[in-house]
């Protein structure tokens, strides 16, 4: 049994990693949200919490998950780019599309449904465009 669970976490270590470390990023964005919302408006307090979420994400996905080695300020400048670029493109659509469920249900609950579609988007843009790996000849 233990033999087939190290081989199941070898097999997909980086889905595995991503989800683990993932959640750990939104329960960071999460309890920022809660605390914000007693104190901003619903959508400050998504943006603030999201960028939060952002930063940790980087950290997390760049040195364990994707296991992102820069060779160099330029690749690492252009690591960071693409993913603040898709940072910026998440934050307004996590923003909006908070602020659009929680129309129709609680805060939290818009909230937590954003983080999940926001999750399997990054994955696969994480995984194809931002942290691939470099192929140097």
């Amino acid at each position: 049994m233990k033999k087939s669970l190290i081989a199941i976490f070898k097999r997909h270590r980086k889905v595995i990693t991503y989800v683990f470390f993932g959640g750990i990023s939104a329960l960071i964005e999460f309890l920022i949200f809660l605390i914000a919302d007693v104190f901003l408006c619903i959508y400050l307090a998504a943006f603030l919490s999201f960028c939060c979420g952002l930063i940790a994400s980087f950290l997390f996905n760049k040195l364990v998950v994707f296991r992102s080695r820069t060779k160099g300020c330029l690749d690492f400048s252009n690591e960071a780019a693409r993913f603040v670029i898709l940072g910026a493109i998440n934050s307004q659509i996590s923003s909006f599309m908070t602020l659009g469920l929680a129309e129709a249900m609680p805060g939290i609950i818009a909230k937590i449904i954003t983080m999940v579609a926001i999750a399997v988007w990054n994955y696969i843009i994480m995984n194809r465009l931002i942290f691939r790996r470099q192929v140097h000849n």
